[in-house]
């Protein structure tokens, strides 16, 4: 198992190979940590709380880690989607227009032609939208 001390996206202290990181090596030392680990494990509440804190980073940890394989299976997901849609867009699109030209409304075939566009026009959009939305909120 691997514990971590953490600053500003640092590392500063990995207790499982007990090195120590490059910028904030100055900031917090072994001793320091151990001080403020033994002041805080003093009290039940405290020793509660740092059990807690480290269940819930360890389960977190597993969380994210689950997070990014099914975010991966969901471009994959949606790429497959994609493939498949495509052919079935045109040839749906052909009948419709194929339609509306038999029954003599070829005022139709242009609007016709933009719906299939904007359909799969949103498979592509959609996706890069949600993506600058969760980017714009991130910071």
């Amino acid at each position: 198992m691997e514990i971590l001390v953490i600053k500003n996206n640092h590392t500063i202290i990995n207790w499982e190979s007990r090195s120590s990181s490059t910028k904030y090596q100055d900031c917090m030392n072994d001793k320091k940590v151990e001080i403020l680990a033994g002041k805080l494990s003093k009290k039940s509440n405290h020793r509660k709380f740092l059990i807690t804190l480290l269940g819930l980073s360890l389960y977190c940890r597993n969380v994210f880690a689950a997070t990014s394989s099914i975010d991966k299976l969901g471009w994959t997901l949606l790429n497959l989607i994609r493939g498949w849609a495509k052919p079935i867009l045109v040839l749906w699109c052909i009948v419709e227009v194929i339609r509306s030209g038999c029954s003599g409304d070829v005022k139709k075939t242009l609007p016709i032609l933009m719906k299939f566009i904007v359909i799969f026009a949103s498979m592509y959009l959609i996706p890069e939208i949600f993506d600058a939305i969760q980017a714009a909120f991130a910071h």
